[in-house]
């Protein structure tokens, strides 16, 4: 539910707003990786590389076999030097 609110909020542009929803979303459920990979997005759009490799990788804990995850955090990996 949280997610869905979010991505509502995505479309008007308020990351702030986006942002909280999808955190409450993980702290009811740790692995949900829709929710993972959504921030994920927001921290990179941020240029928070560290914090969306974090969100990747908790997808990834969470569906390990998330190939939307795998490819959006290779290239970060890459960017990062690690």
């Amino acid at each position: 539910m949280y997610v869905a609110l979010a991505l509502a909020y995505m479309k008007k542009g308020e990351e702030l707003k986006q942002m909280g929803l999808i955190g409450k979303s993980l702290q009811i459920v740790e692995n949900n990786a829709l929710a993972h990979i959504k921030r994920g997005n927001l921290y990179k759009e941020q240029g928070n590389i560290e914090m969306a490799i974090n969100d990747y990788t908790g997808a990834l804990e969470a569906d390990d076999k998330n190939v939307t995850a795998l490819t959006l955090r290779a290239p970060l990996y890459r960017q990062s030097n690690r």
